[in-house]
């Protein structure tokens, strides 16, 4: 069997003086031009296979949204952006920081998003944009996505979800809401 590529040792870097970077939209639209290394390793076939690990990250995608809601007996409601919060992804697989602050013993909820945001180190964090949207550049894992303000000036109780089994090069889609009562009660 013939192959178009030829067996490589040792990482390709894309965006390097001899190989350009992957053009932005490859992966998905909207997705950026990938700079970096990707590893091949050949079985012996003289086929170049991916290696083991992810070539590029995965990426969770976070839109962030307060809901208002009125009081009376069919409330209306609007919806607005969260602006210019931080949201970070931390490890909750077996064995990660995320893991001791679960004192129900109930698996990972709502109820630990502040002790994780207080007690573990965030894997990569995004700043949501004038649309309270960005992306979360994380390698293959399980995580929960969350965004505490410290200041409860913008949001008064942390806001979190779960990104389970986010594997190489895909794009999760997650949503954080805030919902508040019009009236303020």
């Amino acid at each position: 069997m013939t192959s178009f590529l030829e067996t490589v040792d040792g990482p390709i870097q894309f965006g390097a003086l001899d190989v350009p970077p992957i053009p932005a939209d490859f992966f998905f639209p909207g997705s950026d031009p990938f700079i970096g290394p990707v590893r091949f390793s050949s079985d012996g076939n003289g086929v170049a296979d991916c290696a083991d690990d992810c070539p590029g990250d995965a990426d969770t995608f976070v839109s962030a949204n307060k809901y208002t809601v009125g009081s009376r007996s069919n409330p209306g409601s609007t919806k607005e952006p969260l602006v210019g919060i931080q949201v970070c992804a931390y490890d909750k697989s077996d064995g990660s920081c995320a893991r001791p602050q679960d004192l129900q013993g109930d698996g990972i909820s709502h109820q630990e998003d502040e002790a994780i945001a207080a007690n573990c180190a965030p894997v990569n964090c995004c700043t949501t944009d004038l649309n309270g949207e960005c992306t979360i550049h994380l390698p293959p894992g399980d995580y929960i996505v969350i965004s505490v303000d410290t200041t409860e000036t913008v949001l008064p109780d942390p806001l979190g979800v779960s990104a389970s089994d986010l594997l190489c090069g895909e794009l999760k889609r997650k949503h954080l809401q805030q919902i508040v009562k019009a009236d303020g009660k």
